[in-house]
């Protein structure tokens, strides 16, 4: 559905977005993760259309964004990080004159305003002006606006701002929802709303794609190594010197603060191997008893900030 070519963006000598490729299928739900300053907003703005680019290619449906006409731009719905909102209105004024801007017709336009408030639950202040509500009421609103006559590709840049604990739930259901009819790209630098909603993540930073997977294919790209975590009752000292004995420069031991007399450690194996069986019968036979014996998954978070570091 999307195809993006070399994309570049470029002020003056400094390259914003910098020679970026990678193509999104239609359903999928692609969270667009890095750092503020990234280049995340530079990249949807250009997606959208809204921002032209330096170079590259951006092929929407088998069209060039650029030469899209406004029929084909209803095709896609975009809410900027700060929704664009004739704050004078009330909600229902302004979603009337988004879908006329969209070219409904007259007739369908009360229901599909019903229908876009109803689902981000701004029903309720639909005649109040947009100036006096909240925040988060008008990131909702905004939201809303962006969502007026189903379009077959969703950006989202940082919904998630100004959102309680329980409109964040409301707002990971509804992309999980509207992703049955849509495609949804979701920008963020905040790795918990990524990973809540989307199936795929690309990351990047300082303009370049850095990686591009299911959180699966980036931790298994990135991070040869297995982890385990054992925590047991017994000689600490006889244990850390028997693993170091059997494993030598292979295990990298991190003891982990505990009661007084459990001990926990993490072990992380370089060989990327399972030793977890070979370890219970070497502990089972000093005596040690073994209360966790479990592999640990390296988080992404901890992939993001050691890429984030290596380009620094």
């Amino acid at each position: 559905m999307l195809k993006v070519t070399n994309l570049t963006k470029r002020y003056g000598d400094v390259n914003s977005v910098d020679d970026m490729s990678f193509s999104i299928g239609e359903h999928e739900v692609v969270g667009l993760l890095g750092k503020n300053g990234a280049g995340k907003s530079t990249t949807i703005r250009m997606l959208t259309g809204y921002l032209a680019r330096t170079s590259g290619d951006i092929s929407f449906m088998g069209q060039d964004v650029a030469d899209m006409d406004a029929k084909a731009r209803l095709h896609i719905g975009y809410l900027p990080e700060i929704p664009p909102l004739y704050t004078e209105l009330t909600v229902y004024e302004h979603i009337k004159i988004v879908c006329q801007l969209k070219k409904m017709k007259k007739s369908e336009i009360p229901a599909e305003v019903k229908r876009v408030c109803g689902l981000l639950q701004v029903d309720d202040v639909m005649h109040r002006c947009i100036q006096n509500l909240s925040k988060g009421y008008k990131q909702r609103v905004g939201f809303a606006a962006a969502i007026v006559g189903s379009p077959k590709l969703l950006v989202l840049d940082e919904p998630a701002v100004g959102l309680d604990p329980k409109q964040l739930v409301e707002l990971r259901n509804l992309i999980k929802n509207l992703s049955k009819e849509m495609t949804i790209i979701l920008s963020s630098h905040m790795l918990t709303e990524i990973t809540s909603v989307c199936t795929r993540i690309i990351m990047i930073q300082k303009g370049r794609l850095i990686a591009d997977g299911t959180p699966e294919e980036i931790r298994d790209a990135y991070s040869k190594e297995k982890r385990v975590e054992l925590s047991f009752k017994g000689n600490a000292e006889a244990v850390y010197t028997k693993l170091q004995q059997q494993y030598g420069d292979q295990v990298e031991l991190q003891p982990q603060p505990g009661q007084e007399d459990i001990h926990t450690v993490e072990l992380i194996f370089a060989d990327g191997l399972d030793h977890r069986e070979e370890l219970f019968h070497t502990l089972v036979a000093m005596g040690i008893v073994i209360l966790t014996l479990r592999e640990v998954s390296i988080s992404l978070e901890e992939i993001f900030m050691e890429m984030n570091r290596q380009m620094e």
